[in-house]
């Protein structure tokens, strides 16, 4: 639980009840996500349980749900309550993973791959688009490569550390560059998950009728845009700046859906995750973070059993 001083301890929490559309779940892997470990953590209160997603097996139902049942291993999203051994949460917010596919793997899929699923498709069609990614090396911008590719786009992913370059190709990137500015030729699309100077270099990139879409801010800096950034003239006219919310309705596919489907590509191999520092339950309360590595900022994941 928060300690009240910005950090987590060890503690004895009550098993939690469910209500007619929850699910109780025994929790055996949750990840540490960048926005909780610097804007949750901080403020959270003593006694507080933190965790945005975790990766269990279900145990109870409620009277109303009807789509998952006790002994399904389920993905989970929601405000708290992942970084516990039990977790109740809404049947809206559960999705079913393949039976034997590993915790540790699956527990970065909700946040991470749901945002990179969402965002590229609120982006439409992207066949033959140039898509750029900034900050590439975070665990959305690897799952954001990787199904950009799949969906057809001609990927340009931005990452600070030349070192890292060889990797984002790999995943099928086909140019990697170290600042949007290096950028030789217009985009039709960006998606931003760094903010600040970053955002704002990547919108200058933008072809007329471009779109960037704000996904996160691990810059934690201001967005300073200059004179004549938002003049609309001849190849830079319709350009736009969208944010958007993981939970948001879609009508074109529901969250289930997509992060289901996605879980089954990573299970198969067809997508690979970010890497993954997997921590114990008895020094997880001492380690959470986010570890910078050679291959970008480690997924933190807090394996319970």
């Amino acid at each position: 639980m928060a300690d009240g001083e910005g950090g987590i301890a060890p503690a004895e929490v009550d098993r939690p009840a469910i209500e007619a559309g929850e699910i109780l779940v025994s929790v055996r892997a949750s990840s540490a996500n960048f926005g909780e470990v610097t804007d949750v953590l901080p403020g959270a209160p003593r006694g507080a349980v933190p965790g945005w997603e975790a990766v269990g097996t279900v145990l109870e139902t409620g009277r109303a749900v009807s789509r998952l049942r006790p002994g399904d291993l389920v993905a989970t999203l929601g405000e708290w309550g992942g970084w516990a051994e039990y977790r109740a949460v809404d049947e809206r917010l559960a999705f079913r993973l393949p039976l034997h596919s590993s915790p540790t793997s699956m527990a970065v899929v909700g946040v991470a791959g749901g945002t990179a699923i969402r965002v590229i498709r609120r982006l439409g069609s992207t066949l033959g688009a140039r898509v750029m990614v900034t900050g590439a090396a975070s665990a959305v911008g690897v799952f954001a490569v990787q199904l950009l590719v799949m969906a057809g786009a001609q990927v340009v992913a931005v990452d600070r550390k030349p070192e890292r370059h060889s990797r984002h190709r790999e995943l099928g990137a086909e140019e990697v560059l170290t600042t949007p500015e290096e950028n030789r030729e217009p985009v039709e699309a960006v998606i931003d998950t760094v903010g600040g100077e970053v955002l704002v270099q990547a919108f200058r990139q933008l072809r007329a009728n471009g779109r960037l879409i704000a996904v996160g801010h691990t810059a934690r800096e201001c967005e300073q845009f200059q004179p004549g950034d938002f003049e609309g003239d001849e190849g830079r006219y319709g350009r736009v700046i969208e944010t958007m919310h993981l939970l948001q309705d879609d009508p074109r596919r529901s969250l289930v859906d997509d992060i289901e489907w996605l879980a089954r590509m990573v299970d198969r191999g067809g997508v690979l995750t970010p890497e993954i520092l997997v921590q114990e339950k008895s020094s997880f309360a001492s380690t959470v973070t986010l570890q910078p590595r050679p291959n970008g900022w480690v997924k933190t994941v807090f394996k319970v059993g």
